[in-house]
């Protein structure tokens, strides 16, 4: 619900998220962690900085990876790992204060 307050990101989800999303979300772990994957989304900021995602809203975000790598038993080097990994995007997905969302 938190996430969902920023308008743009709640019409995105009940709207215009395409059955591939969670597929993309595997390719981009997947790639960023050295896998074999390779991801075929568009870049982030292309992707996100349109939904003009604050930094407050990133940081709900980033806590709600943690709840999940918690509820899903991961040790927690993985869960800093993957929340580096998603940390690293940061600047590709948040308007920052003073930033004007494309």
């Amino acid at each position: 619900k938190t996430l969902n307050a920023n308008a743009a990101v709640a019409t995105w989800h009940q709207r215009l998220q395409r059955c591939g999303f969670k597929f993309l979300v595997a390719q981009l772990v997947g790639s960023l962690s050295g896998g074999p994957q390779q991801y075929t989304g568009r870049p982030m900021d292309v992707a996100h900085k349109h939904l003009n995602i604050s930094p407050s809203e990133w940081t709900e975000f980033m806590r709600l990876i943690d709840i999940v790598c918690q509820e899903l038993g991961l040790d927690s080097e993985t869960n800093s790992e993957l929340s580096n990994m998603f940390e690293g995007m940061r600047s590709d997905c948040v308007v920052e204060p003073g930033e004007t969302a494309p």
